[in-house]
């Protein structure tokens, strides 16, 4: 079924109580916090792989959000062991995030003839 962005935006803002913008900005963030946690990956390296246009405006995402830079958010959870480019089960549990993370969003027709 064929809508517009308008159309789309309406519905998932509906369905997922955020609009599809947030919901991307929310991944990334999730993304990023992993990367920060598991990776001794450059910051700059994260923000590029997490699609930020910058190192930048990832430090600016995680503030607003987290209330902590990047930088700040790995020292603050660091991996005991230390850090390499694979995922490490040793770590500390990461503090929850201040909006919802995800949500699963499904398009029925009903939802676009209802609009």
């Amino acid at each position: 079924m064929a809508v517009s962005r308008r159309t789309f935006s309406r519905i998932f803002a509906k369905k997922a109580n955020m609009t599809p913008s947030a919901f991307v900005e929310q991944m990334r963030v999730d993304f990023s916090r992993k990367l920060l946690e598991e990776t001794d990956l450059p910051l700059k390296t994260v923000a590029f792989r997490c699609g930020f246009h910058s190192g930048n405006h990832m430090r600016e995402i995680f503030i607003r959000r987290l209330d902590i830079s990047p930088r700040e958010y790995r020292q603050r959870f660091p991996i005991k062991c230390s850090r390499s480019h694979e995922t490490s089960s040793m770590m500390y549990r990461r503090p929850p995030l201040r909006e919802a993370s995800s949500s699963r969003l499904c398009l029925k027709e009903s939802d676009h003839n209802s609009l």
